[in-house]
């Protein structure tokens, strides 16, 4: 059910970074720092947040290492590749200094941020069709960032990967039943993670009243 229309466009980046942050910290606590795999992103520098963006929100100004290159630059450069229907070569500029091995669960997951980065520019800009592109695209990493999690048992990794997912389908798709699918993928991957726990549950409980409210004006 869409309800998107009633939630604050702002922020919507800043958001996820940080359930992210709060799933790998719940994931890491209840592991006890005795996880035979490292979670997801455990490739990301912790000082600059996901590929040198910090989680709160748009970032620090660079994109991978600290001082490599202008965040502002490399975000407008994809845009216009994305208007030109050159979404293949948007994704290479941004990737272009990711700080994780190519093609594992975290290269995927700091491609993801990347992307949301790219999608949020487009939304407030108000171009819906490029967002939307980008977004479909931001939601295919985070799909091979969860099965390469999953490949290696990485609990934390597929949390991450689903909570983001979920957070994605709800605030840029307006899809509240894929959203709540990938919020409770994420809290079977990661049973005792509060932060998934309370937007699960925030989730259902806007869908029921949402649902509550149409049947009302039938």
């Amino acid at each position: 059910m869409n309800y998107s229309k009633y939630q604050p466009s702002p922020w919507r980046a800043m958001i996820a970074a940080g359930l992210v942050v709060a799933c790998l910290s719940d994931g890491r606590a209840q592991n006890n720092g005795q996880s035979k795999n490292p979670p997801a992103t455990s490739g990301i520098p912790s000082s600059g947040g996901i590929g040198g963006v910090t989680p709160n929100g748009i970032g620090n100004g660079v994109i991978g290492k600290p001082g490599d290159v202008d965040i502002h630059q490399i975000l407008s450069d994809a845009k216009i590749l994305v208007k030109g229907n050159d979404l293949s070569g948007a994704e290479l500029k941004l990737t272009a200094s990711n700080a994780t091995a190519a093609n594992t669960a975290s290269w995927h997951q700091e491609t993801s941020q990347k992307l949301l980065q790219l999608a949020e520019s487009f939304s407030h800009d108000g171009d819906k069709t490029n967002a939307a592109t980008v977004v479909t695209q931001t939601l295919q990493h985070l799909d091979s960032a969860a099965t390469l999690a999953q490949s290696k048992s990485d609990f934390v990794g597929v949390a991450s990967a689903k909570a983001l997912a979920g957070f994605v389908h709800e605030r840029y798709r307006g899809d509240t039943a894929s959203a709540i699918a990938s919020y409770q993928a994420a809290l079977v991957a990661t049973p005792k993670s509060k932060a998934i726990q309370e937007q699960l549950e925030r989730l259902q409980r806007a869908d029921a009243l949402l649902r509550a409210r149409i049947q009302a004006k039938r």
